[in-house]
């Protein structure tokens, strides 16, 4: 899997069950905005947030679906 320009790739581990809270949320979150939200986008958005920090999240379909959620 490619890396978009400008991201590196962190690998964490996260409880079962949060993954598949957060599956859920993004199929919520998707249906609102409109267009497919991973679960790791969501991650992503919470620590920006959570630090108030200034990173540019994917928005072409071409940089999330290599953001992540491919076993859906």
């Amino acid at each position: 899997m490619k890396t978009p320009e400008g991201h590196v790739q962190v690998n964490i581990f996260i409880p079962a069950e949060w993954r598949e809270e957060l599956k859920n949320l993004a199929r919520i979150y998707s249906v609102e905005e409109g267009r497919k939200v991973t679960y790791i986008e969501l991650i992503c958005r919470g620590i920006q947030e959570k630090y108030q920090l200034d990173a540019i999240l994917p928005t072409t379909d071409d940089d999330k679906d290599e953001a992540g959620d491919d076993d859906e």
